[in-house]
């Protein structure tokens, strides 16, 4: 489906193409909770709407307070913004680097933030990796649990969280480092999407500290971290004082499934960094809706997190061997979608959109081609939905 953006969950495009009304369409090309928003968020909303004659608070402080008591960060080190999308604009704005290296495939608003800013973009290829027992980050966070006041998770509780067939990503092996100077950008993606996969651990922390003796910024988009079960061993928080030149990047579209609302926010120690993300923005970031909606989803989080990531790794699984049985290879990721290659099939975008049912085409993914998906993982109906059309589509080729 053609459009000038290029990403997923564009439902209102493919209602007016197909003539129909938007809420028939089954959307697989967005990576939102199939189990929808809690009440207590909707009923924020309202009371948002409610304040929308007054103009909202351009240092976001009840909403930074609210965010920075879920994280246990300071407030000095959160910053809010309309989407993630927005946050990351805001930084290449505000960091103006000569040279931004990516992670390929990934997330494609690192590219085009770059783009805008007039960097030049370095895409270094991802190399999938099977994770190792003895883990980098949990070693560091066994080391440093006083210094960290606590707040990390011992090496051995991390082993646990750990399955057998867990595979990981480093970018491979190349020169473009050598290109990065101080003031420069690295984007990294935990879980990365589209693959889904985790950061190699031991690869990740020798990466992040050698930018910090370049004076690089390394922006980690955790966007999708809480859907995986995983997100206390794998989240790179606990990291945040020690690397001044670390970003965590994070969203409440995903897990609270809002992205009308439009809400991100970045955590960084780096103060200084912060106000020039916020000097490169307009003042106002977000709605009174919006900052409402993040408040009340701050308090939900842990609860709506576990509930949500213990229900989607089955409806994941069987998705997979679904996919598989269809003939697809289907890459082993651990958030709520699977990216699958489709040999032979570079129009099943096309012909799943005249069932009116939505997938993500990653054929303008960097190291992607056009036999290449991404698709949420949705209820087990409507899971079943997908595979059934595939079924049917693959089906008429052997007929």
């Amino acid at each position: 489906m053609a459009g000038h953006n290029g990403h997923g969950g564009r439902v209102f495009e493919a209602a007016q193409l197909l003539g129909t009304d938007y809420r028939a369409l089954l959307d697989f090309s967005a990576n939102l909770n199939p189990f929808g928003c809690p009440a207590s968020v909707q009923a924020a909303m309202q009371e948002g709407l409610s304040r929308a004659a007054f103009y909202p608070d351009p240092s976001q402080r009840a909403l930074r307070a609210a965010i920075a008591q879920a994280e246990q960060v300071p407030p000095a080190w959160v910053m809010a913004g309309a989407g993630a999308a927005d946050v990351i604009f805001r930084l290449c704005y505000g960091l103006r680097p000569a040279r931004g290296l990516v992670c390929a495939p990934s997330f494609l608003e690192y590219g085009r933030a770059l783009t805008a800013a007039g960097a030049k973009i370095l895409y270094a290829a991802a190399e999938e990796t099977p994770v190792k027992v003895t883990d980098a980050v949990g070693q560091m966070a066994a080391d440093n649990q006083e210094k960290f006041s606590g707040k990390l998770i011992a090496l051995d509780d991390r082993k646990s969280s750990r399955t057998d067939n867990d595979c990981a990503y480093r970018l491979g092996k190349s020169r473009l480092f050598d290109e990065l100077q101080s003031g420069d950008v690295a984007f990294l993606c935990n879980p990365n999407n589209p693959t889904g996969l985790f950061v190699e651990p031991d690869w990740g922390l020798a990466f992040l500290a050698k930018c910090r003796e370049r004076g690089i910024t390394v922006v980690m988009d955790e966007c999708f971290l809480d859907f995986t079960g995983q997100e206390k061993a794998r989240s790179w928080e606990p990291f945040l004082n020690e690397y001044p030149n670390l970003v965590l990047l994070k969203s409440f579209t995903k897990l609270f499934a809002m992205p009308g609302i439009r809400l991100g926010y970045l955590l960084t120690a780096n103060e200084a960094l912060i106000r020039r993300a916020e000097q490169a923005g307009q003042a106002w970031g977000i709605s009174c809706v919006a900052e409402s909606a993040g408040i009340a989803a701050a308090k939900a989080h842990d609860d709506w997190a576990a509930r949500t990531s213990r229900a989607i790794r089955p409806l994941r699984e069987e998705l997979k061997k679904g996919l598989e049985a269809l003939g697809f290879s289907v890459k082993n990721g651990q958030a709520n979608f699977l990216c699958f290659h489709a040999p032979g099939y570079p129009d099943l975008e096309q012909r799943l959109l005249q069932k009116q049912i939505l997938l993500r085409s990653c054929g303008n993914y960097e190291g992607l081609g056009p036999e290449d998906y991404r698709t949420a993982v949705r209820t087990d109906t409507e899971n079943a939905r997908l595979l059934q059309a595939l079924k049917e589509i693959t089906g008429e080729e052997h007929r």
